[in-house]
């Protein structure tokens, strides 16, 4: 099986977070982390090797999702014949917010949007 081998841009409280479920993952693995200063980067415990690089989709590597996913490769619950995703939170109300204001991020559809895919 192959290794999603992760690069983390910004070592904050939600990547710290990520960081740690990826340990869940049996074919994930964090290799690289950067960031602005140095010294956070190499904090986080950074090795450098072959990378894929790509948005932190969070979703993709939800432990139920990667259960589904197995059990659709194996035959289990039968062929996938369709599906529905929802993805919502409060995020309240700022038009001037890159999930409001499409000059900012692209709009809510791209921002958050993404995470059903």
């Amino acid at each position: 099986m192959q290794t999603f081998r992760w690069g983390i841009l910004a070592p904050g409280h939600i990547a710290k977070k990520f960081a740690e479920a990826i340990t869940a993952i049996p074919d994930a693995a964090v290799t690289a982390v950067g960031s602005r200063d140095r010294g956070r980067a190499e904090a986080f415990a950074a090795r450098r090797s072959n990378l894929f690089l790509m948005e932190a989709l969070w979703t993709r590597f939800l432990p139920a999702l990667a259960t589904a996913r197995g059990w659709i490769d194996a035959g289990r619950i039968g062929a996938l014949r369709r599906l529905e995703a929802d993805f919502s939170f409060r995020g309240g109300w700022d038009p001037e917010s890159r999930l409001l204001n499409p000059a900012l991020a692209g709009g809510g559809l791209l921002d958050v949007g993404i995470y059903v895919t």
